[in-house]
C-alpha cells in the first residue's frame, strides 16, 4: 500500500510541533504508515454472522378446557351424578275424600228473605298410588336393578304396603347390602330412598 503525503501552505497558524528536517521525512511517513496498517481495511467491515438467527416456533396455544363430564364439573370439582327410579308398591282405588265448605242460603219468611252460611258437605273418589322414590350414583344403576330383584328387598317392598315408612330404613340397610356384595361398597352409602303418595282425584260434589 503506498501512501503520499502533501504539504499544502495554509493562512492558519498551528502551534509549533517542532522542526521536522529533510531527513526526518522517511521516519515520519514511516510511522503514518504503521498506523494505518494496523486495520488492513479501513474502516473495518462488520463481519456477518455464520448463520441465521435462530427463529423459535410460535408458542403452541394451550388446548381448550374439556367440558364437565358426568364426574368433573367445571371448577374441576369432583362430583357424581344422581340418577332417581320410582318403585310402585300399591296402587288403591275408590279411595274417597270429604271437605266441608260454608255456603250462604236464603229463605223467604213472612217478614222477608233471610240469608246465613250453613256448612256443605263434599266429596270425590280418587286412585291413591304409593310408591317408593330411590336416589342414587348413576354409576351404580345396574347393581340397583339387580338388588330390587332378591328376595329380602321384594318382601319388604310387599310389607312397606301395611308398615308405611317405618320399614323404609329396613329397605335401603338391605339394598346396602346387596350393593356391597356386588362391590359397589364405596358407594353404597350415596342411597337415599323416601315413601310418597301420589293422587288421581276427580271432580268434588255436595253430598
Amino acid at each position: 500500500m503506498d501512501f503520499i503525503c502533501r504539504f499544502e501552505p495554509s493562512d492558519r497558524v498551528n502551534p509549533p510541533i517542532g522542526n521536522v528536517g529533510a531527513e526526518n521525512a522517511e521516519s515520519v511517513l514511516d510511522s503514518v504508515k504503521n498506523v494505518f496498517l494496523r486495520n488492513e481495511d479501513w474502516p473495518p467491515v462488520r463481519e456477518k454472522p455464520d448463520q441465521e438467527p435462530t427463529i423459535y416456533p410460535a408458542p403452541t396455544p394451550a388446548p381448550a378446557p374439556a367440558p364437565p363430564s358426568d364426574v368433573i364439573n367445571a371448577t374441576g370439582t369432583f362430583i357424581l351424578a344422581k340418577s332417581k327410579k320410582r318403585i310402585g308398591i300399591t296402587t288403591i282405588s275408590g279411595w274417597p275424600e270429604t271437605k266441608t265448605e260454608m255456603t250462604t242460603r236464603c229463605v223467604d219468611l213472612p217478614l222477608g228473605r233471610v240469608c246465613t252460611d250453613v256448612p256443605v258437605i263434599y266429596h270425590r273418589s280418587c286412585t291413591k298410588g304409593i310408591f317408593l322414590d330411590l336416589e342414587f350414583p348413576s354409576s351404580i344403576e345396574d347393581e340397583i336393578e339387580d338388588c330390587l330383584k332378591t328376595s329380602a328387598v321384594v318382601a319388604i317392598l310387599a310389607s312397606i304396603v301395611t308398615a308405611g315408612a317405618t320399614l323404609v330404613p329396613t329397605f335401603i340397610a338391605a339394598v346396602k347390602i346387596c350393593l356391597r356384595a356386588k362391590g359397589a361398597e364405596a358407594v353404597a352409602d350415596l342411597l337415599s330412598a323416601e315413601l310418597v303418595v301420589d293422587s288421581e282425584c276427580g271432580d268434588w260434589h255436595p253430598i
